[in-house]
């Protein structure tokens, strides 16, 4: 596969700003409701979107410009082309297998954080098997992202092959040269 430093660092900056706008994306609803019982609930509701909608932009123009951020980072010699022994369906499976490490760890460090804030509330509240019992839910999805995160980095390899197969299903079977009794149509 022939390519250059320079689209890589592009492909990479596209996937950040998608991460970036999907990770905002889902955490200003769960911001907002988590500020609206505070003492300057308005205030804070607007700084959340405000700050919200500044990273759904700064997302929006990596998305659009990756090539500014990419040639900061690069040096001239970033452009000059390379062949790589990785394949298509290689580098599939090593982006998949590391986006599934990213998320186990994301969900090890949210399982963390709360296990700690349910102690934490358990120790100065009056009733702590309440706020014990009551807390579970909070447990669920750091455990489900770990699990996914998991099962997305060892099962990286069987996801790639599946990918491969669905996108040959719409194609024509290549023709092989080797089997006997395969003719190619004729050239138009």
């Amino acid at each position: 596969m022939k390519t250059s430093l320079y689209s890589i660092l592009c492909i990479v900056i596209r996937v950040g700003a998608v991460l970036l706008f999907v990770n905002t994306s889902i955490d200003l609803p769960i911001t907002i409701v988590g500020v609206q019982g505070t003492q300057y609930a308005a205030e804070a509701q607007l700084a959340v979107i405000g700050i919200s909608v500044g990273m759904i932009g700064l997302a929006f123009l990596l998305w659009l410009y990756p090539g500014l951020v990419a040639r900061l980072a690069t040096s001239r010699s970033a452009q000059e082309s390379f062949e790589s022994p990785i394949g298509p369906s290689q580098l599939q499976y090593i982006a998949l297998a590391v986006l599934g490490v990213a998320f186990a760890m994301r969900g090890v460090v949210d399982l963390v954080s709360a296990v700690l804030r349910i102690g934490f509330s358990a120790q100065i509240s009056e009733n702590s098997i309440s706020v014990l019992a009551g807390s579970g839910i909070q447990l669920v999805m750091p455990i489900v992202r770990v699990a996914l995160g998991i099962g997305l980095a060892f099962g990286a390899s069987g996801l790639t092959g599946w990918l491969e197969r669905l996108r040959e299903r719409g194609s024509l079977p290549a023709w092989s040269e080797s089997a006997p009794g395969d003719e190619r149509p004729p050239a138009d």
